[in-house]
């Protein structure tokens, strides 16, 4: 089945924070209207957490030279915070055990993190090596074994 922007929506809303590697880089290689999922995250209360996950698929993309799918996704994210900004601080994964809500919270943020008003662990450099594997197949074809 096809990756629609309810199904992004629905991620969104439910996943953990291995679930939200995977979101973005669906972020990254599936094909959605980025108006209609930016006005479904808004209702469903999950535009901010969304707009993180663009903005940091965004900045690995642009390392990895992929510019158009990094321009995609700013502008996933420019439509996003621009419809509603983010009012309060909260956690990308709120299923996180107690001790790592704490870790996270009194880290300094970094600034997507300041701007969209998201605790997470979750960065773009991270992100680059799941692009590796996961949309440039860069690690698979050069396999050591």
């Amino acid at each position: 089945m096809p990756l629609t922007e309810y199904n992004i929506v629905d991620a969104v809303k439910n996943s953990d924070s291995r679930g939200y590697k995977h979101l973005a880089i669906d972020l990254v290689s599936e094909a959605y209207d980025a108006s209609m999922l930016a006005k479904e995250a808004i209702k469903a209360g999950v535009g901010c957490k969304l707009g993180y996950l663009a903005d940091v698929a965004a900045q690995a993309s642009q390392n990895k030279g992929l510019p158009e799918i990094a321009s995609k996704l700013y502008a996933l994210a420019k439509e996003l915070y621009s419809r509603a900004p983010p009012k309060q601080w909260s956690l990308l994964d709120s299923s996180l055990p107690d001790f790592a809500k704490r870790i996270l919270t009194s880290s300094p943020p970094n600034e997507l993190n300041k701007k969209w008003k998201i605790y997470a662990g979750l960065d773009s450099k991270e992100l680059e090596d799941w692009i590796d594997l996961y949309v440039t197949k860069e690690y698979a074809a050069t396999s050591r074994r």
